[in-house]
């Protein structure tokens, strides 16, 4: 994860980390992943790209909508980049400190389609 710089007057975004690249193939298979819901990543994106340093951040994380309350597992239509990214759990544990709220799904919790 690297900072960005932010100086007196800087916009709020550029002091947020810069956390989306895609992760190498040995990144992927070393990693320890988990989901984020796709909508939230969304929120985050708009807010640390706002051009208006008066721009409010995205709101807790959010992965409830990726949960089945029934079966307390991952919704069955639930896709890949439509509903949710595969992130580090590093990443998604700062979000978590940086923004509040979850819950934690591990890839481990898709179903193989």
């Amino acid at each position: 994860i690297e900072a960005g710089e932010a100086g007196d007057g800087a916009k709020a975004a550029d002091k947020e980390p810069t956390l989306w690249r895609p992760l190498t193939d040995e990144e992927q298979e070393a990693a320890s992943l988990c989901l984020l819901h796709a909508e939230w990543a969304e929120r985050w994106t708009s807010f640390v790209s706002a051009d208006n340093p008066f721009a409010l951040p995205p709101g807790p994380v959010d992965n409830r909508p990726l949960v089945d309350p029934r079966t307390n597992s991952i919704r069955p239509y639930a896709r890949e980049r439509k509903h949710f990214l595969k992130i580090s759990t590093s990443t998604f544990r700062f979000l978590v400190e940086r923004y509040g709220g979850g819950p934690f799904l591990p890839v481990s919790l898709l179903k193989p389609r």
